[in-house]
């Protein structure tokens, strides 16, 4: 029978206290659940307006101060172009994370009826409207109405960076980040010289940390962790024998679902049981770790969630018994 055995201590750019007794009051009296709930996708939204110029010296676009709204912001991410032939002007446009949590498919860019005015010039005929320049499947976009639709899925990773891929294996926009661009067209009448344009966006926060924190861990998690290529003793960073890809982490009172699940990405987590330590619940995590790592990621992460706001406490996982052979 596995025993799985924890210290409440931890090394983490020094030590990090045991939990504020005085803090995290309800995590005396929190009972641990046989099944925790894992909040539902949450759907986030936003928008930007923008005055576009046409002259000699190309197009000049300008976002309009205090109009973005909302987390995920609308962004010009690229070199505005106008196609003097089919007079095109196509904006590269991004979705700009600004939420604390990883931005999910499904996500698009929107476009309202009445987004589009002419602010300069006087149209010797037609009016405004969307053009296709790049579109694919998913999106909407029809000769003659007002409202069009962006697909976003498949343009979630920046070109000009590595991909950011979640816990679930999907490319995501990551807190602060920006996605790939995609072009908008808009058809503009002759002599007309400026407008404005207001887009609207949205996408998707998954959440994979379920709250409150499980009551138990998995036999197989239990015996991988016990396993002898998984432990490391007496590393420089971190004394005695630990888990090198496993932690403990309790969260504040305080610490809304957001806050968890940011932390957890932040580390590249996967929340794999919890157990009650005591009187608090703690969450049991893998962490991303080579065999040859020794316990330098392990330590990284500590300092990392023992410097967030939510994090009450963050510990290895030591091991008092025998390796358990594979």
């Amino acid at each position: 029978m596995l025993i799985l055995t924890t210290a409440l201590a931890c090394l983490c750019a020094g030590a990090v206290p045991p939990p504020d007794r005085d803090k995290g009051r309800s995590h005396h009296a929190a009972a641990a659940h046989d099944s925790a709930a894992i909040p539902p996708p949450a759907t986030k939204t936003g928008c930007a307006e923008f005055d576009v110029r046409l002259g000699r010296q190309g197009v000049t676009v300008t976002p309009i101060a205090g109009a973005a709204c909302g987390a995920v912001q609308v962004a010009i991410a690229g070199t505005p172009a106008f196609d003097t032939a089919r007079r095109v002007v196509q904006l590269p446009v991004a979705l700009h994370n600004t939420e604390i949590l990883q931005l999910h498919a499904p996500a698009a860019v929107l476009a309202r009826p009445g987004s589009l005015a002419i602010t300069a010039g006087t149209p010797a005929g037609g009016a405004l409207r969307y053009a296709a320049v790049d579109s694919i499947a998913g999106d909407s976009l029809r000769a003659g109405r007002p409202d069009a639709h962006w697909v976003f899925d498949q343009s979630l990773g920046a070109p000009s960076a590595p991909p950011v891929v979640a816990s679930d294996g999907a490319t995501v926009v990551p807190p602060g980040g920006m996605s790939g661009p995609r072009m908008v067209g808009v058809a503009v009448p002759r002599a007309v010289t400026g407008f404005r344009v207001t887009l609207y966006s949205a996408g998707t926060n998954v959440f994979t940390v379920p709250v409150p924190a499980p009551d138990q861990v998995p036999l197989e998690e239990l015996e991988d962790s016990r396993a002898p290529d998984n432990i490391v003793t007496n590393d420089p960073r971190i004394p005695g024998r630990v888990v090198r890809n496993k932690l403990w982490v309790l969260f504040r009172d305080s610490a809304s679902a957001e806050q968890r699940q940011a932390a957890v990405d932040l580390v590249q987590g996967v929340v794999i049981g919890g157990r009650q330590i005591g009187p608090s619940p703690y969450y049991y995590l893998r962490i991303p770790a080579n065999p040859d790592s020794g316990g330098g990621p392990l330590a990284a992460v500590i300092r990392t969630l023992a410097a967030l706001p939510q994090v009450q406490h963050v510990m290895p996982d030591f091991v008092t018994g025998p390796a358990v052979p594979r």
